[in-house]
């Protein structure tokens, strides 16, 4: 099985304003006819919100694609919305497939899938405050997505530590 892994293109970025990300995209079809691949993986920080799936959709027809949300997805969005709207966009397509916390089989082959969020671990226990601290005034996603719950209010470090700690704990089937 072939897999073409596409991580952190962030077009949201890149891109004008009036462009798609679809126009990034399409700058990987040479790697497409070359690679073959049986299967696409996008492993997050493709593009905010929904816009990833559209142009994933146009630009991978006839291929099943992976689809694994990074933090940018949620730039500007309400995340508790937006993980619906991303399953229910990739339903629609009929061959991408979103993996929040989930598992699938495809042609026989286990794929786990998880968006892995800061634990604000990564200097060890004795810098875990200020290692939480900093993140929350230096790291884009915490300004940048919010949750329903608490009155739309942003992220923090400790909601990504939580969700860390859930992925720690192994992934879903359902």
């Amino acid at each position: 099985m072939r897999l073409l892994v596409l991580s952190d293109l962030h077009s949201e970025v890149w891109h004008d304003a009036n462009a798609t990300a679809k126009a990034g995209l399409e700058t990987i079809q040479p790697d497409l006819r070359v690679s073959q691949p049986d299967i696409i993986v996008l492993a997050g920080d493709i593009e905010v919100g929904v816009r990833a799936v559209a142009c994933s959709h146009e630009a991978f027809s006839g291929l099943p694609v992976i689809y694994v949300p990074g933090s940018h997805e949620g730039y500007g969005h309400n995340l508790d919305s937006l993980k619906r709207e991303l399953g229910a966009a990739c339903v629609a397509t009929g061959h991408i497939h979103y993996l929040e916390r989930r598992e699938l089989i495809l042609e026989g082959v286990r794929f786990l899938g998880a968006t892995l969020w800061t634990d604000c671990r990564h200097l060890g226990s004795d810098h875990y405050q200020a290692s939480m601290a900093e993140a929350s005034t230096r790291l884009s996603d915490y300004r940048r997505i919010r949750l329903a719950k608490g009155g739309y209010r942003r992220i923090r470090p400790m909601d990504t530590v939580q969700w860390h700690s859930k992925i720690d704990g192994g992934l879903s089937k359902d």
